[in-house]
């Protein structure tokens, strides 16, 4: 009797500690956010890019205080305008991916600390997620706001409407992705105008503006949204639009 308990206790230690170790992990370097009352931040040596000159501003300093940008070297609109936080590269020529499926999950329940980070350190304080899964994007961009997490500010489009196989559905299963929900969650793909008024209303109210594919990107046999269902997306009035052809 005595040795089936020394033998439990010690799975029991194992898996704690395990479990310890594991927590740890997950939290180290998860590039946490500072309090709101929090001293002011300063991104010294930013380039800003300047979308209404077309131009690149270096060597800027940037103070933000809380949720606000309190100073910068010019007036400028600071604005990443094509993004996908959660994103993961095709298959290279050789047939391997980006990274293994267990390290891009590992990453994305840390929501990517060294996306983030690089943003952050490179200057960048605000960004337009154009695509990525929803609702998880939302809840990302809260914890920012939140101060939560570091990182720049997010405006969320959440999915991406496109018609069916259409882009980014096509270059996503040659990821590997199959049809599985990660692609349920990044895109919502459109037959006709009355499923996308359905599909606007539905998500309208959580983001920031509905992004929507209008081109094939160079794969004539790829399809693209009916002109009808455009129509639909761009003018049902709950929806503030943005047309895109995401990468």
């Amino acid at each position: 009797m005595r040795k089936p308990i020394i033998l439990m206790a010690a799975l029991a230690g194992t898996v704690l500690v395990a479990g310890l170790a594991a927590a740890l992990a997950f939290t180290r370097g998860q590039y946490r956010g500072l309090p709101l009352d929090g001293p002011p931040i300063a991104l010294v040596g930013a380039r800003i890019y300047d979308p209404a000159g077309d131009s690149l501003i270096e060597g800027a300093t940037v103070i933000v205080q809380g949720r606000e940008i309190v100073a910068v070297d010019v007036s400028v609109t600071v604005i990443d305008s094509h993004v996908h936080l959660s994103g993961i590269r095709a298959r290279a020529s050789d047939g391997s991916r980006e990274l293994g499926w267990l390290g891009y999950f590992w990453k994305f329940a840390r929501k990517f600390p060294d996306r983030r980070r690089a943003l952050i350190e490179n200057g960048v304080t605000t960004v337009k997620s154009l695509g990525d899964p929803y609702p998880w994007i939302t809840s990302f961009a809260e914890k920012i706001e939140r101060h939560q997490l570091a990182g720049p500010r997010v405006f969320a489009a959440g999915p991406m409407f496109t018609a069916p196989g259409g882009h980014p559905v096509a270059q996503l299963r040659a990821a590997g992705q199959g049809d599985t929900s990660f692609i349920a969650q990044v895109t919502r793909q459109i037959v006709g105008p009355a499923e996308a008024r359905t599909a606007v209303n539905q998500i309208s109210r959580h983001v920031d503006y509905i992004s929507a594919v209008l081109e094939n990107r160079g794969f004539a046999d790829l399809p693209v949204l009916a002109p009808a269902a455009i129509h639909a997306i761009t003018t049902t009035p709950t929806a503030t639009t943005c047309a895109s052809s995401p990468t």
